[in-house]
């Protein structure tokens, strides 16, 4: 279901691409539906997929992905929380909302500039 997943946090960059006293840029990608082997980047010649493989080739590129739920609202909602679909709530489609007491990746980069 996550396809491609470039995740740039301050925990997971290479020291090579962040100059020392700088802070990190973090850009999450997810597409749905989309196996990653039918990306230049993972591998498939019979596509071009410029864009995503010079972001590929500057960032992190991770080769193995699991998700704590094959659905899209409920699996982006343990991505950025990291919490489980029933520890939030959200475990399906319809009108689940992460409750405003939650810990979120976005909380968390906001919190540390």
């Amino acid at each position: 279901m996550l396809a491609v997943l470039t995740l740039l946090g301050a925990a997971s960059v290479p020291a090579r691409l962040v100059a020392e006293g700088t802070q990190a840029n973090v850009v999450v990608i997810t597409i749905d539906t989309l196996r990653a082997d039918h990306l230049r980047c993972y591998g498939d010649q019979s596509i071009e997929t410029p864009n995503l493989d010079a972001l590929a080739r500057s960032s992190g590129r991770f080769t193995h992905a699991f998700t704590a739920v094959p659905i899209t609202l409920p699996a982006h909602t343990a991505l950025f929380t990291g919490s489980f679909p029933m520890a939030t709530g959200v475990h399906d489609f319809s009108g689940n909302k992460v409750p405003a007491s939650a810990i979120t990746l976005a909380k968390t980069l906001r919190d540390h500039g």
